[in-house]
């Protein structure tokens, strides 16, 4: 009887002890929206199938005191994001991959979740962006150091502004490589523009761009309908002084045919 009661004893304390446990760590089954800061950093302006890079991160005060972090991205037509989903225990950063498939403005919903040995809260952000069809140019960039680069920096510049760039990851010594960049067409006035490529061969350690070397100069011209074009302005006085040329003609042969003799 004494080993039966001291059992059941035991027992009662195993439970108690279970249950003050489950009740210090449950979380709530709902979350709640506050002291969530979901902070995203990315481009504003992306170009149609190229993937562009974001980072999430799920702060603020209570994510502060956090153990658990995860992130849900709903699906937007026309958008792929990879992943759409994530969840982790040692970080509250994430990074997503998005390309677009068409032309156009789209928003994206970022929801960040976040949780303690009491409660689930989160909050939600949203980042407008614009999928642009890119201009495209091709270059040949050589190092012409006797030693490896690494992270050299390739970039279009439109009338001094940077339009795009391309990383090359290594460039050996005296290599050459070619490069296909992307470069945005976006708010270019009418008229002429000049277009420059620039290399930044890393010598100094800046995230900025530093040029090096210009590889490539060229000038191009905008039409009224924002059509890009090297001719533009040959062609158009072509047209013209065609005609001119035709009117001068016609009023000649009116003349002639007014003459008695």
């Amino acid at each position: 009887m004494l080993n039966l009661s001291r059992c059941l004893k035991i027992t009662v304390f195993v439970i108690m002890a279970i249950t003050l446990l489950s009740s210090m760590y449950s979380v709530e089954a709902t979350p709640r929206q506050a002291g969530v800061e979901i902070n995203v950093s990315g481009p504003q302006e992306i170009f149609v199938n190229e993937t562009f890079s974001y980072e999430i991160e799920v702060g603020g005060s209570f994510s502060q005191r956090s153990f658990n972090w995860s992130i849900e991205i709903p699906e937007v037509s026309n958008l792929q994001i990879s992943p759409n989903s994530a969840r982790s225990n040692t970080t509250n950063i994430f990074t997503i991959n998005v390309t677009a498939r068409r032309v156009g403005e789209m928003t994206i919903l970022f929801r960040g979740f976040c949780s303690d040995f009491e409660e689930v809260r989160y909050g939600e952000s949203t980042l407008e962006i614009k999928a642009l069809k890119p201009g495209t140019v091709e270059v040949d960039v050589t190092n012409p150091t006797d030693m490896q680069l690494n992270r050299v920096k390739v970039g279009v510049f439109v009338d001094s502004d940077l339009r795009g760039s391309h990383i090359i990851s290594t460039l050996g010594p005296g290599e050459t490589k070619r490069v296909v960049i992307n470069w945005s067409r976006e708010n270019l006035d009418s008229g002429e523009h000049t277009l420059e490529i620039w290399v930044d061969y890393g010598f100094r350690d800046t995230d900025s761009f530093v040029k090096d070397e210009m590889i490539l100069t060229r000038t191009f011209y905008i039409t009224g309908e924002g059509t890009l074009s090297r001719y533009t302005l040959p062609i158009s006085l072509a047209v013209v002084g065609v005609a001119v040329a035709g009117f001068f003609y016609y009023m000649r042969k009116q003349r002639q045919r007014r003459r008695p003799w």
